[in-house]
């Protein structure tokens, strides 16, 4: 603040004798300040986008008023970096997340206020939801270094949001490995804000417990707000995403989170598969509880297979479908929803609970519908072999009118192949579709996948994520993923189980291909 003032005075008043080492010294100062709060990916040090926002805005009035006047000021790029990143975060129509002691407020005068100090076009398409500019060169996006990983398809208002963290710092909540979850204009999965700094009960509830967090609690207490933590996976393509993320947040036990993301779908819009898995470093008996928290008026209803499904009257609402297993306890329970400070009201949440020894997993399927219409999906586990206990873990899907799927996580890397259902697959993660006119296999992290004993994927090389979809009607063959380049050589490409292919794209560029006894190349890892 000091440094502020002085720097006003002495572009202000021009005639007083000091004036320019009274501007060059706030300018030395203001210049490098905001870079020791920054991570190096470009993220604020404070865990709470509020506050970033308000640093934001302050730094970009001095730039104004430093240049309005014809003076330079350092600095620029670190706040370009600082606002992309809080870009990147908001959600779909223009809101800020609201995570850590913040609340969910309109960024777009903000947004638009910062593209025109820095003349970018994807800033103006953010804040103008389209209207202008163009869009960012991606939609997904994880920062490293600020432990922060946002997965969207895309930046229209209605487009489908997740944003996990696994971040600390100042202002922050006990909140590792949480999910915010917005889709069709609606948070689904909101973050509940803070209320006050007083010590108001409900204002305790939302800023220092865990179960105020879309996160799982683990016997009852607070995360560490200090505890190490980071993202193992981070992975993008046009057909899916996949991030996996871990803390040491709970005391003796580690929790590990996967999150798939399925962008696109022959029938419906794009889902999440969440997946935990508890590792506790001791033989006591602990109780991991997940948590998933809506909006006020969202009146949640528990299935009889266990599933949770929000009830608003009209627009989005998200189905919690867990695969069921013994020992899966599911009720309602009370709490708060703050959507700014010194504004609070009740909500209602969703608590799954198992305990128990030794590790325990989750595995849940986040689905966001807008059309009443849409059948309710159904979950149920498979078994797994070739992995022990929870090593890894899998489970059936049935969407309703004729489409299923199979998904595989293993939380103990790559190399073994583990049968799941009808499928095999030696990787991290399995999405495997089989409809009548529809092949959808979403894959990280392996070599080859087998369906009923037969190969259908099987690279010479490993691949990261791979996803291969194909459209029987119109024989197209899309294959998307990271360090893929055409080929046909038999000794290096990705041989694929299809007939009748007659035009194959490799991350939406056509590309030559060879069919021959059901066997397509087309596509090899670099």
């Amino acid at each position: 603040t000091q440094k502020l003032a002085l720097a006003a005075i002495a572009i202000q008043f021009p005639e007083l004798v000091d004036n320019t080492d009274w501007r060059e010294n706030a300018a030395d100062f203001l210049s490098t300040q905001l870079g020791d709060v920054l991570h190096p990916d470009g993220g604020y040090a404070e865990a709470a986008d509020g506050y970033a926002y308000g640093v934001a805005g302050s730094q970009a009035s001095v730039q104004r008023h430093f240049e309005e006047n014809g003076y330079a000021l350092g600095g620029k790029e670190d706040l370009h970096r600082l606002v992309r990143f809080l870009a990147d975060q908001t959600l779909p129509g223009g809101k800020s997340v609201g995570y850590g002691d913040s609340g969910s407020e309109d960024r777009r005068p903000s947004l638009l206020s910062h593209a025109e100090l820095f003349e970018d076009d994807a800033l103006l398409h953010i804040a103008t939801d389209g209207a202008e500019g163009s869009p960012p060169d991606h939609t997904s996006v994880c920062y490293p270094d600020t432990r922060v990983a946002v997965l969207r398809d895309g930046w229209t208002p209605d487009a489908a949001y997740l944003r996990i963290n696994a971040d600390n710092g100042a202002h922050s909540h006990p909140d590792n490995m949480a999910v915010t979850v917005q889709a069709h204009g609606r948070q689904l999965l909101p973050e509940l804000g803070a209320f006050t700094y007083s010590s108001d009960p409900r204002s305790n509830w939302l800023r220092r417990t865990t179960a105020a967090q879309t996160t799982v609690e683990v016997d009852g207490r607070a995360q560490d707000l200090n505890a190490d933590g980071g993202f193992d996976v981070f992975a993008t393509n046009p057909a899916f995403d996949l991030v996996t993320g871990w803390t040491e947040a709970q005391p003796t036990v580690r929790h590990r989170r996967t999150v798939l993301f399925v962008r696109t779908a022959p029938v419906g819009s794009g889902f999440w598969v969440v997946s935990d898995q508890l590792r506790p470093d001791d033989g006591d008996e602990h109780i991991h509880r997940q948590h998933w928290h809506f909006l006020p008026g969202a009146e949640p209803t528990v299935s009889d297979r266990s599933a949770v499904f929000s009830g608003f009257e009209s627009g989005a609402n998200l189905l919690i479908a867990p695969a069921d297993s013994p020992g899966l306890s599911v009720k309602l329970g009370d709490g708060y929803h703050s959507p700014r400070f010194y504004s609070v009201t009740t909500n209602r949440h969703a608590q799954m609970t198992r305990s128990g020894t030794g590790p325990v997993v989750f595995d849940t399927l986040l689905q966001p519908t807008s059309d009443p219409t849409v059948p309710k999906s159904t979950v149920s586990r498979l078994q797994v072999t070739g992995a022990g206990g929870a090593d890894a873990a899998a489970m059936a899907v049935d969407f309703g009118r004729g489409r299923t799927a199979s998904y595989l996580v293993s939380h103990i890397g790559t190399g073994r192949q583990l049968s799941f259902g009808s499928c095999s697959f030696d990787g991290e993660v399995a999405w495997v579709e089989q409809q009548t006119i529809h092949r959808t296999w979403l894959l990280y992290g392996g070599r080859t996948l087998t369906i009923d004993d037969t190969p259908v994927v099987h690279s010479p090389t490993a691949f990261t994520d791979l996803a291969v979809r194909f459209t029987q009607q119109r024989g197209q063959l899309r294959i998307d993923g990271s360090g893929l380049v055409p080929s046909t050589d038999p000794e290096a490409a990705i041989r694929i189980g299809l007939a009748g292919v007659g035009r194959v794209t490799l991350n939406g560029e056509q590309v030559p291909f060879i069919e021959s006894d059901g066997v397509v190349l087309a596509a090899a890892v670099a």
